[in-house]
């Protein structure tokens, strides 16, 4: 959330227990963000850009997951993700970024967690070779901050890695200002 710009062309609206922030950029981007009206926390972050026709691209998650993607069922698709592919899920608590990876059945010794060379990016690995993923960190790349190493920690348990980076001040103080310059648009009725 850091480092997102709020455009003129914000509206928001309260429906289902949730905050919903619809974002329209000059380039064309939009992004949705839903907060939590109780708690104030992000569930959701996804963005679309255009295509190079103009139309509109999919939507690309970059907090929370996809509904569709927790459908067993969705009647309309003819290829189907197996089940037991590990998922990797992103979601924000104040403190902390933390990143959910489910159906991961190796034990705990085998995993570990390093960062890039140039410190933009977390690596997650198995020693056995069966997972490998990098995760970027969209908020720090924004407002051109490094992954402090210090600030990473991980945990196994019931086949469910999971992996937290604590937010430095600077990041959280950007999150708050921004929280406070959201709450100021006006809410649309619905």
């Amino acid at each position: 959330m850091a480092g997102i710009p709020i455009p003129a062309d914000t509206s928001a609206l309260i429906a289902d227990g949730r905050k919903k922030f619809h974002f329209k950029f000059e380039n064309g981007t939009e992004m949705v963000e839903e907060y939590d009206l109780n708690s104030g926390r992000l569930l959701f972050r996804r963005n679309r850009e255009k295509t190079a026709l103009g139309g509109d691209g999919p939507w690309v998650f970059e907090v929370g997951t996809d509904p569709r993607m927790l459908s067993a069922n969705d009647a309309n698709s003819l290829l189907k993700e197996k089940n037991s592919n590990p998922i990797c899920v992103r979601t924000d608590h104040p403190e902390a970024f933390e990143w959910r990876i489910r159906n991961m059945p190796w034990p705990k010794e085998v995993y570990a967690i390093s960062l890039s060379e140039d410190k933009n990016q977390l690596i997650i690995r198995t020693s056995n070779r069966k997972y490998f993923k990098k995760i970027s960190v969209p908020d720090l790349q924004r407002i051109g901050e490094v992954i402090d190493p210090r600030g990473i920690t991980w945990d196994y348990s019931s086949q469910t890695l999971v992996l937290r980076l604590m937010k430095s001040a600077n990041v959280r103080e950007k999150e708050a200002e921004r929280m406070r310059r959201l709450n100021a648009v006006k809410v649309l009725p619905v």
